[in-house]
């Protein structure tokens, strides 16, 4: 039984070593194991093929040849003998099947390593039951074992010219990089800032030749570890911590570079002593590095400090006239309601009649004393003291200290606040500079114009606070809006403006991490516009006392058991009549003794001679001064130390008000309420 199939066309290439084998099949032609010789003869006979596949049933059982099949028939005796027997028992010694998942190369190696005739014979291609697929010729897979090493040639001709054309860009990608790094070299090292890179521990890796000047390092003391977070003075060391810990969290977080942040730092130098420093500080998150740069600004502190400082005496200068007729406006009833109370008592009057004398002296007092309190404030010295500020309440100060002279000069005001608080994180002493800066522009504006208006207006947005301060005054011209901050630049007349107030507002509203616009249309007005970082923390609200809102009062201090004496109270201060009302007020309602002097000195005595349970010192005071007097006592008496606490009436220097904040007692400064001064004695009693 002869089965004949047409053999499919040889492929033209082969790609990757991978093909599929029924394509190099030449035929499919078999016979079966039981046909005898001289009928596959006979088909030999009548094709042109030189193998042929012999099987039994549908399995594939061997091979036989053209010229083996010749052989046997071949001779005076072979074809007697050998025409009637079966062809399968006559098959090739040797033959190479392969399965259509065999690998070629593996194919191709098993096809060429045999020997001798062998070599020429055809392939046999199964299926995965034994099945024969076709026959593949050994001429087809001479010609694919071609095409396999044209393409690896190929292949190997291609990466020959990639690897060259990688090297090529190798080569120019190193000179790009030298070239790099010698403009980084030469950027890094000539540098006008100090350029650190940090590890994670904040110690200094590497640093450029500035960075080196600035903190005044020299080889002996360059070759030992630095951390610069050590150099910090220790009252800020915690806040450059936490910027350097966000800023390598935050980079770690996107592993992408992080924006850089800045603030300023006072850094302990050994050469250079305390120096105020710009620092501002990014991640690289290559190296897994924090990226340092250090600018020195402490002379431009001191002279925008000097600038602000003389700008405010400026602004002193002309509150002084309004503030004293406020101040007059308010003497003038307590002095002649006193006299009136006086009067009043020594003919026997009403008694209703004396105490509204007495509560209009109160109120009289209390607002002189607001009023002394806000310009004590505004004339201290500049510096930097950021806490949780409400411009709701900046607004209100302000308006105390110019209510004089808005009302003098017929000056409407609008003023727009929300219900909330409008918090920022500020130096209120600062923002009150600048609000009253802007304020009396708006009034030198407003001058001739026949309708007088301000309208200051408080909004939030996006996280920030807008304090908006518009005038209906003459408006800036356009030539001079693009220098209206600059230093000394005024258009006023000399002998009314020395050209700093608007830059100092500049200056003290950039500290604060804000910034200031100005809109204006000549001959109609001008607005400004201040915009600060919102500052949101939740506030602890306490419970209010049960039985209604007003504050809980102490009770009168009772004895202690095995305290059979009244207590004692010793009052230290140089002014006789605060001394005098001191001691009688204390004598009265918490029924203590009481003995004053005017000086520490005086005080150190009386404590030599005998023990008190509350001492009230002033501060400024002759010879041993309150806080001279607390240091003795905290010496020889410690047991009393904590039932310690000043009274004062003087804003004080910056080193002052430290050193007073340092020592860690309370502090009432004066003019104070009376229950305050009660409150706090029983407080410190009880302790």
């Amino acid at each position: 039984m002869m089965n004949i199939v047409p053999a499919a066309p040889m492929p033209s290439a082969i790609r990757g070593h991978a093909v599929n084998y029924e394509t190099l099949v030449c035929h499919r032609e078999s016979v079966q194991a039981e046909d005898s010789v001289a009928a596959v003869y006979k088909h030999f006979q009548s094709h042109d093929h030189e193998y042929v596949a012999v099987l039994r049933g549908k399995r594939f059982v061997g091979l036989v040849s053209r010229g083996h099949i010749g052989f046997l028939l071949s001779g005076r005796y072979g074809f007697a003998i050998y025409e009637r027997q079966p062809v399968g028992n006559h098959l090739l010694e040797r033959h190479l099947s392969l399965a259509t998942d065999t690998p070629l190369l593996g194919l191709l190696d098993q096809a060429f390593s045999r020997q001798g005739e062998n070599f020429y014979d055809d392939v046999v291609l199964l299926g995965t039951e034994e099945q024969m697929l076709g026959i593949i010729p050994m001429q087809s897979l001479v010609r694919l074992q071609t095409q396999v090493i044209a393409d690896a040639t190929r292949q190997v001709e291609a990466q020959r010219s990639t690897l060259a054309e990688r090297n090529l860009a190798l080569t120019r990608s190193l000179d790009e990089l030298r070239q790099s790094r010698s403009r980084y070299d030469v950027l890094f090292q000539n540098s006008v800032l100090g350029v650190a890179l940090l590890d994670r521990r904040y110690e200094v890796k590497s640093h450029n030749r500035q960075f080196a000047a600035l903190l005044g390092l020299t080889p002996e003391n360059g070759a030992e570890p630095l951390n610069l977070c050590n150099l910090v003075v220790p009252s800020e060391r915690q806040s450059l911590l936490l910027l350097l810990r966000v800023q390598e969290d935050d980079g770690e977080e996107d592993a992408r570079p992080a924006m850089s942040h800045s603030g300023e730092f006072r850094l302990q130098l050994p050469r250079h002593g305390v120096r105020q420093f710009k620092i501002i500080v990014s991640w690289v998150p290559e190296t897994s590095q924090v990226c340092v740069l250090l600018d020195d600004v402490s002379e431009q502190r001191t002279m925008e400090r000097r600038l602000a400082q003389k700008e405010k005496s400026q602004l002193l200068e002309s509150l002084v006239g309004g503030i004293a007729h406020e101040l007059n406006n308010k003497l003038t009833p307590i002095l002649m309601l006193s006299e009136l109370a006086i009067a009043d008592s020594k003919a026997g009057g009403d008694q209703a009649e004396v105490v509204k004398h007495c509560q209009a002296i109160l109120s009289s007092a209390t607002e002189a004393a607001r009023i002394i309190r806000q310009l004590l404030q505004l004339s201290k010295p500049t510096k930097m003291e950021l806490g949780r500020c409400d411009l709701r309440v900046v607004v209100e100060d302000v308006l105390t200290l110019l209510n004089h002279r808005l009302r003098q000069d017929s000056v409407t005001r609008e003023v727009l606040v929300p219900p909330g608080g409008a918090f920022v994180l500020a130096d209120s002493q600062q923002l009150k500079q600048v609000l009253i800066n802007l304020l009396l522009n708006s009034l030198d504006a407003m001058e001739k114009a026949p309708k007088r208006a301000v309208k200051i207006l408080i909004s939030r947005e996006n996280g920030h606070f807008f304090l908006c301060i518009a005038d209906t005054g003459s408006g800036i011209a356009p030539e001079a809006m693009a220098r209206i901050f600059d230093p000394f630049f005024t258009t006023k007349d000399p002998d009314r403006g020395t050209g700093l107030g608007l830059s100092v507002c500049l200056s003290i509203v950039k500290q604060h991490g804000g910034e200031i616009t100005v809109g204006s249309v000549s001959g109609q007005g001008t607005e400004f516009t201040v915009r600060l970082p919102a500052y949101d923390v939740v506030e602890v609200t306490p419970p209010a006392p049960k039985g209604g809102s007003k504050p809980a009062v102490l009770p009168p201090v009772p004895l202690m058991a095995g305290h059979p004496k009244r207590r004692r109270v010793l009052i230290v201060d140089d002014d006789e009549a605060v001394a005098g009302m001191l001691q009688n007020l204390v004598r009265r309602q918490l029924a203590c003794d009481v003995e004053c002097v005017s000086d520490g000195q005086c005080a150190i005595e009386c404590l030599q001679q005998g023990s008190f349970d509350l001492v009230i010192s002033d501060v400024r005071m002759p010879r041993v001064n309150g806080l001279r007097l607390l240091c003795w006592i905290r010496e020889h008496q410690p047991e009393i130390a904590g039932r310690f606490f000043f009274i004062t009436g003087d804003a004080g220097s910056i080193d002052l008000n430290e050193e007073i904040e340092s020592v860690g007692v309370p502090v009432l400064r004066k003019p104070f309420p009376m229950e305050v001064l009660l409150t706090q004695c029983r407080l410190l009693i009880r302790s």
